[in-house]
C-alpha cells in the first residue's frame, strides 16, 4: 500500500525488508543504545553522526559495517513487493549518507517481474564528515506505473572499514 515509507525507528526486523550478505559485510540497525552501536563511528572515520529522521543520534537508521570483509563485498536491501497500479507519478525517494576516505558505490534497483534493473548509482565518498547533512536521492518509477516491483539497494563495500552507508527515510 502507498505510501510505502521506512524510517528505521523500531528497528530492521520491523520493516519487512530482507537483508542478504555477508558474512562480515553486512547492513546493521544505527541506534543509541542496546546492543548497537552509538550515532557516530567510534573513531569518526565513516559513516553519519545522526540520523535523518529525527536528526539526533538517538534516531534510527540503516548502515553497512564495513569494519570486516574484503574489496567489493556485497550486501543487499530488498523491499517486498510494491503495488504501482493506479499511480500517476511513482517515485523512490531515499535519504543517503556516504562518508568515509574509503568508501565503496551503491546501486538501486527495481525488479517488475522481468529482472533486476539499474535505474541509480551512487558511487564513492559523498560527504566529508560525519557531521554532513544527509543527501536525499528521488528516482522516478513511471516505467513501472500498473505494475507490482520491488527494489533493492546493493552496497559494495570499499577498500577498507572507512566505508559505511547510512540509508533512511524510504519512500515509494
Amino acid at each position: 500500500n502507498l505510501p510505502y515509507v521506512i524510517d528505521f525507528e523500531n528497528g530492521l526486523e520491523s520493516t519487512g525488508l530482507t537483508f542478504a550478505g555477508g558474512p562480515f559485510y553486512q547492513w546493521f540497525n544505527q541506534t543509541s543504545g542496546g546492543q548497537f552501536k552509538t550515532g557516530i563511528d567510534q573513531f569518526g572515520l565513516t559513516g553519519p553522526s545522526a540520523d535523518h529522521t529525527l536528526g539526533t543520534p538517538a534516531g534510527h537508521y540503516a548502515v553497512t559495517q564495513a569494519a570486516a570483509g574484503d574489496v567489493g563485498d556485497v550486501v543487499t536491501m530488498t523491499s517486498p513487493c510494491i503495488d504501482l497500479t493506479g499511480t500517476i507519478d511513482p517515485e523512490i525517494r531515499c535519504w543517503y549518507h556516504m562518508f568515509g576516505f574509503q568508501m565503496g558505490n551503491m546501486l538501486l534497483q527495481v525488479n517488475d517481474d522481468n529482472g533486476w534493473v539499474t535505474i541509480d548509482s551512487i558511487l564513492g565518498e559523498q560527504q566529508f564528515t560525519n557531521f554532513d547533512d544527509w543527501k536525499v536521492r528521488t528516482v522516478k518509477l513511471t516505467q513501472y506505473i500498473g505494475k507490482f516491483v520491488r527494489y533493492r539497494f546493493i552496497s559494495f563495500r570499499g577498500n577498507g572499514s572507512a566505508s559505511n552507508m547510512g540509508l533512511d527515510d524510504i519512500s515509494v
